[in-house]
């Protein structure tokens, strides 16, 4: 059966930009969290998540023990207003997922100072933030090279691929391989059984109702209430479900680490739904 080449550079495109928006999910997670701790020590006097930006909640803190709370909430929000600013930024600009990886890395000498100076840098919590740290930062770089292979991918240009997919075309065997496995693709597994487990994604798109769920260690993709693709991933940290449907491809990718979980939800490039925390 011969290679879709068209098939092959959009599945390309997709991890591609499935690893940028995976790092700006985590940013914005950072974001979030630097957030609610700061709102309880604001009200309970002490914070409660240790994944966070060390320099808005040790200031936040700082200024609380010293009575100048506004100077601490000062240098905060300016720390979150420019975190805000590259996560909204660095959808279209790789210049903004560049910016907090400078600003994480001074973040992350601060948390190790900080935790020396109050005997903390051998507890579990010092242990935690360090290593969500050092993660955000991986993402980051990731999605950076990402980026650039995107770039890349946009250089080559349709009469390429054309040029590509012709030569392939010659062959009228491999011409029908294709069509068996395109049919094999958008052929339903069977109806879905509902038995009352929770969607974890799901979304809609051009009259499509789909969602994944994962039951009894297997993973389903479901389109319209119809099993499109399923697969054990009892023992699997990293996946991908696809299906067909109507022309559109669905497309349903999860990955998880030692401190995390990520999950998207595709019909073609357009991101229907997605999930990014920690476990």
């Amino acid at each position: 059966m011969k290679t879709d080449i068209k098939t092959d550079i959009k599945k390309d495109l997709l991890d591609l930009k499935i690893t940028i928006n995976r790092a700006r999910f985590n940013l914005l997670f950072y974001i979030v969290l630097t957030i609610i701790n700061i709102i309880f020590l604001l009200t309970q006097g002490n914070a409660i998540i240790p994944f966070s930006c060390s320099i808005a909640t040790y200031a936040t803190a700082f200024g609380i023990l010293n009575s100048v709370v506004w100077l601490g909430l000062t240098i905060s929000a300016l720390i979150l207003l420019t975190f805000a600013t590259c996560y909204v930024k660095s959808k279209n600009n790789v210049l903004f997922l560049v910016a907090p990886i400078g600003i994480i890395i001074v973040d992350t000498l601060a948390l190790i100072i900080i935790s020396i100076i109050t005997n903390a840098i051998a507890s579990g919590n010092f242990l935690f933030d360090f290593i969500f740290h050092v993660v955000s930062i991986f993402y980051l770089i990731k999605a950076i090279k990402a980026y650039k292979m995107l770039g890349d991918f946009n250089t080559v240009s349709d009469a390429a691929v054309v040029e590509a997919q012709d030569v392939d075309n010659d062959n009228d065997e491999d011409l029908e391989d294709d069509e068996t496995y395109d049919n094999e693709l958008a052929q339903p597994i069977g109806k879905y059984e509902d038995d009352g487990t929770e969607p974890l994604l799901n979304g809609k798109h051009e009259g499509l109702h789909v969602f994944t769920v994962i039951r009894n260690g297997t993973a389903e993709l479901v389109v319209n209430n119809y099993v499109c693709d399923t697969l054990e991933v009892t023992y699997l940290t990293e996946f991908e479900l696809k299906a067909i449907v109507n022309n559109i491809s669905f497309s349903f990718q999860y990955s998880q680490d030692t401190n995390s979980e990520a999950m998207f939800l595709y019909a073609d490039e357009t991101l229907l739904d997605s999930i990014n925390r920690l476990i």
